[in-house]
């Protein structure tokens, strides 16, 4: 069986993706990860398939944009209508 994993966010949200993906390899299912293209390299030098997720953000793009989108009253919707609904 072939399990499809997928993430769209920071390191906080890809290292679970990441741990999960090992445990579900060991049980011998086969894992992809789809998420972000700039987590590309790490996805593949952990020995899975990658498989590419919208937005196309390069990592200096979204360093810049991470304090705008953790304002507390601004950042979701900036997330929603800049990233997210763009994306659909």
């Amino acid at each position: 069986m072939k399990i499809v994993l997928a993430t769209f966010g920071s390191l906080g949200d890809m290292h679970p993706i990441i741990a999960l993906a090992l445990e579900l390899r060991h049980r011998g299912y086969e894992t992809a990860i789809a998420t972000m293209e700039f987590y590309r390299e790490k996805i593949e030098m952990l020995g899975f398939e990658f498989r590419p997720m919208r937005p196309h953000i390069d990592f200096e793009e979204a360093k810049e944009m991470m304090p705008d989108l953790m304002d507390a009253k601004k950042g979701p919707e900036k997330m929603l209508r800049e990233i997210v609904l763009p994306n659909l």
